[in-house]
């Protein structure tokens, strides 16, 4: 019975182990640092989402825009949001990596870049792990130091594990001794079939575990670093802090949201069970736990793309407070810790757009830590940048 109750342990143990994802001692294999704070009081990252690169593209074209783009957003750090590509090649893959790597700013200096995925981006004539493969050869440092040459400035990562998904990882932005901000890349994944259909994934469960254990470590000596989450498909938040702003609550002040849904309603079950004024939102098969988990683990911004003709952006709060008007729970948005949820602005005219809706997000953070997410007349540290070709 003993030798049986050991077996069963130890097959309990390696049971948990693997629901895990990943492994403790390997953390700091998800993350690059950059000592950019050491010489700048603030960093400047551009949001790039839904480029969709594909057969058609034409590539002349393409890496002028992004270069123009850069230009004038004059950046230090660019962070993509899914579906770069989507029914390409090798060579439009390795196109659009050598075109990221390129790319200068204003300043006439190399731009750092992250991609994350999108549902799209393993669609194409290629093995479905070449870009992710490919990819990883443009990451040149694991701690990235202002001034020295590098041959790449990629920043992304995917260390070998069972963790779901492939673009998580995080950028620590430091100044030389303590990191300032962090920044963390998720994968929203691609496809779930339900049994009768392919719905939209979502951040899985080992993955907001890894995120609250990455978090932890990175804020271990200090709980007061703030940061940023880019991934593709938006949260169910997204659409909540849409329906609030409208319901014209006590917390909604000017400038807690802009922008303009335009997509066609979904017909995503989980999002109809809420009943919102909208359905314009293409968000995963069910609601998850990440917004809560990374709010608490001091993400300020939260970014991403997938709905080309949306561009609406709200600071919410998942707190609630008891309405005796209409005598329901309320979800307020625009409370003292909110946080900023927003779309980005879709990257070029590669599959639907608006022409005169498209560029990118360009958001400023500072090395004292602050970030205003907030519309006023004192300026804000979050817009929208559009450029037409």
């Amino acid at each position: 019975m003993k030798t049986k109750k050991r077996v069963s342990l130890l097959l309990l143990s390696l049971l948990l182990s693997s629901c895990k994802g990943y492994e403790e001692a390997k953390l700091d294999d998800y993350i690059t640092s950059i000592d950019i704070f050491r010489n700048q009081d603030e960093v400047k990252i551009l949001q790039l989402t839904d480029l969709h690169w594909s057969f058609q593209t034409d590539f002349e074209r393409e890496k002028k825009y992004l270069q123009n783009l850069v230009s004038l957003c004059d950046p230090d750090i660019i962070m993509t949001t899914g579906d770069n590509i989507l029914g390409g090649n090798s060579i439009t893959v390795d196109t659009l990596y050598k075109t990221f790597d390129s790319l200068t700013n204003a300043r006439g200096k190399k731009v750092y870049f992250g991609l994350t995925w999108g549902n799209h981006d393993r669609q194409g004539v290629y093995d479905k792990d070449y870009p992710d493969r490919e990819l990883l050869k443009y990451t040149s440092a694991n701690n990235y130091q202002v001034g020295q040459s590098y041959e790449h400035y990629g920043l992304y990562k995917h260390p070998s594990s069972s963790l779901f998904g492939r673009s998580n990882y995080a950028v620590n932005l430091t100044d030389g001794e303590k990191t300032i901000w962090t920044l963390y890349a998720l994968d929203t994944n691609s496809d779930s079939f339900n049994g009768v259909k392919y719905d939209y994934d979502i951040i899985h469960d080992d993955q907001i575990a890894w995120f609250n254990s990455l978090n932890s470590k990175i804020r271990a000596e200090d709980k007061d670093i703030p940061s940023l989450a880019f991934f593709h498909i938006p949260l169910y938040e997204n659409a909540f802090s849409y329906d609030n702003a409208y319901k014209s609550t006590p917390f909604i002040e000017k400038g807690d949201f802009g922008g303009e849904v335009n997509e066609p309603e979904s017909d995503i079950p989980g999002l109809k069970e809420y009943n919102l004024k909208s359905n314009a939102f293409y968000v995963g098969y069910q609601k998850t736990d990440f917004f809560k988990e990374a709010k608490q683990g001091g993400v300020k911004g939260m970014f991403y793309g997938h709905d080309h003709l949306n561009d609406f952006w709200a600071l919410y709060d998942d707190k609630t407070y008891f309405d005796n008007k209409t005598n329901t729970v309320v979800n307020p948005n625009g409370t003292a810790d909110d946080v900023l949820l927003a779309y980005g602005v879709k990257t070029g005219d590669g599959l639907s757009c608006d022409s005169n809706k498209i560029g990118g997000n360009l958001i400023t953070i500072h090395k004292d830590r602050s970030f205003n997410g907030r519309k006023s007349e004192t300026g804000t540290d979050f817009k929208a940048v559009y450029l037409k070709y």
